[in-house]
């Protein structure tokens, strides 16, 4: 592929990420019922199809934008000053997002085959979900978690470190896997708060490639031109 070639795969890639940012916020104005409080409510929410079209593609299609995001990105800042950094935010990004993609696709199938049971009056699958929604699904999510968050983290640092893009933006997009995938298993409003944070940071990253025909940084942290 030419540099020209790449460089419009980069600046195409980069808004996948405010485009991740608007599916995550959307799936933030509703929560599942505690299972552990009402299963026949959780079993009612589970079993729509509101809830399936909301994994389906806020969840899984939002967690393969953000995936190809943060390629496109980690690719426009790898030739700079925070080259380096970059690359281990893409690792720490990638790995934690597949790992969430797990989670997503238990939730997106097994979930509601369990809701729809339970309304049909098959009491034991409540025992089923407490042994799915156990001790290794609450580890694999913590580390994709905790994974996704160290990576928008590192993110944030290098595009602070960059000279290329707003370190601002970098700011705005640092705290926002934090707060959606750890903080926000505890406090709702905070998955809110971290999509607009998301939406606000890598929509003015975007918008910042967009404008430059930069593509490859030269070691002085200069664009060059494609």
């Amino acid at each position: 592929m030419t540099n020209q070639g790449a460089s419009g795969w980069i600046r195409a890639g980069v808004w996948a990420l405010p485009l991740y940012g608007l599916l995550t916020l959307w799936t933030t104005f509703t929560h599942q019922p505690d299972p552990n409080a009402d299963f026949e409510a959780y079993a009612r929410y589970v079993s729509t199809t509101n809830y399936l079209v909301g994994h389906l593609v806020g969840s899984i299609l939002g967690t393969i934008l953000a995936i190809f995001g943060t390629v496109a990105l980690s690719a426009y800042l790898v030739g700079g000053r925070a080259g380096r950094l970059a690359l281990f935010a893409l690792l720490s990004s990638v790995a934690g997002n597949a790992l969430i993609l797990t989670i997503f696709g238990m939730s997106t199938f097994a979930t509601p085959a369990i809701g729809r049971a339970y309304l049909a009056g098959q009491q034991g699958v409540v025992e089923v979900n407490q042994d799915i929604l156990g001790v290794l699904l609450v580890v694999t999510a913590l580390l994709g978690g905790l994974l996704y968050s160290v990576g928008t983290i590192l993110f944030g640092i290098a595009i602070w470190r960059s000279n290329t893009l707003p370190g601002w933006a970098g700011i705005l997009y640092a705290p926002a896997g934090l707060l959606i995938s750890i903080v926000g298993l505890v406090i709702g409003q905070a998955q809110t708060l971290g999509a607009a944070l998301l939406i606000a940071g890598s929509g003015w990253i975007a918008w910042s490639v967009f404008r430059r025909p930069a593509g490859t940084i030269d070691v002085e942290g200069q664009p060059r031109v494609w």
